[in-house]
């Protein structure tokens, strides 16, 4: 696979098509793969539910007025799009996660052809092929946020106001007018992509005001829509972090563990592909107490030794792809200078090294600038906003600078190193993630409950919110759920449930339960009740008790 080169007839339409068709064919398969395979043993949980918990709705507007309480963070346009994809398929939530699914899957796309576009075939290929494997995005692809829509809308705006840049077509402007305004309308935080954006062209068109100014002019009038939405958000109260820190970028090589690096904001941007790896497992480890199997013992035995060695290899890859970066915007803009007449032949003209500079300054500006907004905000505003999630939709400008730093080398192996190593360090912590239980917990407490339930025993639960989680994600459990508001009231509906049926469950959640379930035990023993305890690992980390009189 070469790049096209800039004095090169251009190949007809078929071979084109032929060229996409070949460099689109491994990330698309991979992301696809990794994104829809097992959907059915994915659990709501927590933040999922806030929508898909309202998606039965009789209408939209009901829908949208009821999850608003505790979505109140969300702007509609996503869970409007949501709530008509799920009438397709009522009561499927694969079906809904397919939505998520789709959007993901068509971001590879478009990061090739922006790739392309801008940087050549080689480019385009290794910026989608890292998306494709990318265990950060394949994580949102699956859930029933709007993550995945932001990812895809984000690259094509960016794609269309290059465009614009270079073409003065308004029919770009408008596109990508309509692709801001669908962003503004499906996080609350991608202001800050517009933030990049706007810094970009006051580099790029600073000798043209004008156009500056319309475009900053068109910008606001978009935000504006916003005002009636977010001045009516009674917002809840957010847990209570520390603000970030900036941190030291040495720390993730020196350090010999992963730890909470990523809540610095050096380290945030490179280390974000292990995050929810590392928090299914834990730290410390989530599965200490539960009963393995001799392949996820070894699985974990290994995880963090793997999970350290190859997030070490992507951060030095990502490093060193914005050195290579900002070293060619560089020299392209130096070059800008020099005199057709002594240019050998081949060489680029001034006029283009000037769009490529342009072109590698809008990689790094949708890179940096959002992530730093985001930063500040957090410092100066709100901790609790230092999500990276919330600019997920920044990781393609780094693929992207990845694919210029491949195609930059023109030895072939050289060429084929970048996108084979970080691509393989990527799609192991993929699969990893895959072969651990990270939102499965749910379902598996159903399943273990399901057999007793001809005996119509009662399932005993502290949490509100685990037991709307699993009311929801076994709806035929509802009719045996009680809901009880402390650990004696647990204990009190379990020795009542014994009294008349041969079994009763109780289920508690995560770590913060731990003096509850001890306080529980210990009852059950002074109590004579026997107590068979199964521990589901995931997001939740559910602990569930069988109790039966001997």
């Amino acid at each position: 696979m070469t790049d096209t080169a800039p004095l090169q007839t251009p190949p007809s339409p078929a071979r084109r098509a032929a060229q996409v068709l070949l460099d689109l064919s491994l990330p698309l398969v991979l992301g696809l793969w990794l994104r829809g395979r097992g959907l059915g043993a994915e659990s709501v949980w927590m933040d999922d539910f806030f929508s898909a918990g309202h998606l039965n709705a009789p209408t939209l507007l009901q829908c949208l007025r009821d999850q608003r309480g505790e979505n109140w963070e969300m702007v509609p346009l996503y869970y409007t799009l949501q709530y008509f994809w799920a009438g397709l398929s009522p009561g499927s939530i694969v079906w809904v996660r397919w939505l998520s699914v789709i959007f993901s899957t068509a971001a590879i796309a478009a990061l090739y052809g922006v790739g392309r576009k801008c940087f050549g075939r080689w480019a385009g290929f290794t910026a989608a092929l890292l998306l494709a494997v990318s265990p950060f995005q394949v994580f949102h692809a699956r859930g029933l946020r709007p993550y995945a829509m932001v990812l895809l809308l984000a690259i094509l705006s960016w794609w269309l106001l290059i465009v614009w840049q270079e073409r003065r077509g308004k029919a770009a402007l408008v596109g990508h007018g309509l692709l801001n305004l669908a962003l503004l309308w499906s996080h609350l935080f991608t202001p800050l992509l517009l933030l990049g954006q706007g810094c970009w062209l006051l580099l790029a068109e600073g000798r043209h005001p004008k156009r500056l100014l319309i475009w900053g002019v068109v910008q606001m009038a978009l935000l504006a829509t916003l005002s009636p939405w977010v001045t009516t958000i009674r917002p809840a109260p957010d847990p209570t972090v520390p603000a970030p820190r900036l941190g030291n970028p040495l720390e993730f090589i020196t350090k010999s563990d992963m730890g909470r690096q990523s809540d610095t904001f050096v380290s945030l941007p490179f280390t974000q592909e292990a995050e929810y790896l590392r928090w299914a497992v834990g730290v410390p480890q989530k599965y200490t107490e539960a009963a393995l199997g001799p392949n996820t013992e070894s699985l974990l035995a290994w995880s963090p030794t793997v999970e350290l060695a190859e997030a070490r290899l992507s951060l030095l890859g990502f490093a060193a792809a914005l050195l290579l970066c900002a070293g060619a915007y560089r020299a392209e803009w130096r070059h800008r200078h020099a005199r057709g007449s002594q240019l050998p032949p081949g060489v680029d003209t001034p006029e283009e090294g000037l769009t490529r500079a342009r072109r590698i300054a809008a990689a790094l500006c949708w890179f940096m600038l959002p992530a730093l907004g985001m930063y500040l905000a957090a410092v100066l505003w709100k901790p609790h906003a230092f999500q990276a999630r919330y600019v997920l939709y920044i990781w393609p400008a780094l693929y992207l600078c990845c694919g210029l730093a491949a195609a930059r080398f023109r030895a072939a192996v050289l060429r084929l190193l970048l996108p084979l190593t970080m691509g393989a360090a990527l799609l192991t912590l993929s699969l990893m993630s895959m072969l651990l239980p990270m939102r499965t917990d749910y379902l598996g407490a159903a399943r273990l409950i399901h057999p007793d339930m001809n005996g119509r025993v009662t399932v005993a639960v502290q949490d509100w919110n685990v037991y709307r989680l699993l009311g929801f994600n076994a709806p035929d459990l509802v009719p045996e759920l009680q809901r009880c508001m402390t650990v004696y009231g647990v204990i009190g509906q379990v020795l009542k449930t014994t009294a008349a049926s041969p079994a009763a469950w109780a289920l508690f959640e995560g770590q913060e339960s731990l003096e509850d379930r001890q306080q529980f035990e210990q009852r059950m023993k002074e109590l004579g009740i026997a107590c068979r305890r199964t521990i589901l690992p995931g997001m939740h980390n559910l602990y569930l008790y069988r109790c039966a009189k001997p």
